[in-house]
């Protein structure tokens, strides 16, 4: 996966959608490198849903301990079968396998409502601080336990052949 080339479609994505974003070049490149540092403190990932050649969703994401922070995400393809809904549930499928027991999606947007029948609890930011610091793990291992519970076909959609 090219981290950095999906999440540049991600931010164009938003400038082109809302005529802003918080993503910059600048951000991208300090992610990039949180993203292969082992040391950083905070595993950095994103899932890609495709559409043959043609990125069609994305979600961007933090982990530390049992948490998961999607930061961001984005729904290239918009038609009739919701990429960008299907990405969500093979996330949180694949993460509550994981053992993950917070997925925090910071600020909620309206149409994140149709995921409240799913137990859905909004976290104020103290509460998710005190998540986020209480337990670390190894963060080194987060994205490759992602990574080998996904070539073990734990994933509701399969990878793509490589």
């Amino acid at each position: 996966s090219d981290f950095a080339g999906a999440l540049e479609k991600c931010r164009k994505y938003h400038v082109e959608t809302n005529q802003s974003t918080w993503i910059t070049p600048a951000l991208i490149t300090l992610l990039e490198r949180f993203r292969t540092d082992p040391d950083a403190g905070v595993g950095v990932c994103c899932f890609e849903l495709w559409e043959g050649h043609e990125l069609a969703a994305a979600t961007f994401s933090f982990l530390r301990g049992r948490v998961f922070h999607d930061f961001t995400m984005c729904t290239l393809l918009r038609d009739h079968r919701s990429a960008g809904h299907v990405l969500t549930k093979a996330v949180g499928h694949l993460i509550g396998v994981a053992g993950y027991t917070c997925w925090y999606w910071g600020f909620k947007n309206p149409y994140m409502a149709e995921y409240d029948s799913y137990g859905t609890y909004h976290l104020e930011r103290p509460e998710f601080q005190a998540l986020w610091d209480a337990d670390t793990g190894d963060v080194s291992r987060a994205v490759p336990k992602l990574q080998e519970l996904l070539s073990q076909g734990q994933a509701l959609v399969q990878p793509m052949a490589t």
